[in-house]
């Protein structure tokens, strides 16, 4: 690999920031005929990640991914834009096996879990064999 994800991420982020709309479909078809060229397409999915980490940086948006049993209340949606100060981009899905709780992840790193899984899995890690 020639440059990392990021350095790409920023470069394109950089080129289409200013761009008008009608130069965007041009750039990223230079963009990625470059990557093509490096041969780091694999990386693609990665680069348009971190795109997406970087313009949200920018704009001061946070992205909160929700997992839960259940789908969220328009109630919790409401408190988790408050937390934020309304600049969020919510992912919410459903996983069954959490079987009680919520888990959120922000920003792609930051991970809460107060999913009733994670809490016995943390128990069962703390047990372990004597």
């Amino acid at each position: 690999m020639k440059y990392t994800t990021r350095q790409y991420a920023h470069a394109l982020y950089g080129a289409l920031r200013d761009a008008k709309d009608s130069e965007r479909q041009a750039i990223m078809r230079r963009f990625y005929a470059y990557i093509v060229r490096n041969r780091d397409q694999q990386y693609v999915g990665r680069i348009l990640e971190e795109v997406g980490k970087i313009h949200s940086n920018t704009e001061g948006l946070h992205t909160v991914s929700v997992e839960s049993v259940s789908p969220l209340s328009s109630a919790v949606k409401k408190q988790i834009e408050h937390v934020f100060g309304g600049n969020v981009i919510l992912h919410e899905s459903i996983h069954p096996k959490l079987f009680a709780g919520i888990k959120f992840i922000i920003d792609g790193d930051t991970v809460i879990d107060a999913s009733g899984a994670g809490q016995l899995r943390k128990l069962f890690k703390g047990i372990g064999p004597a």
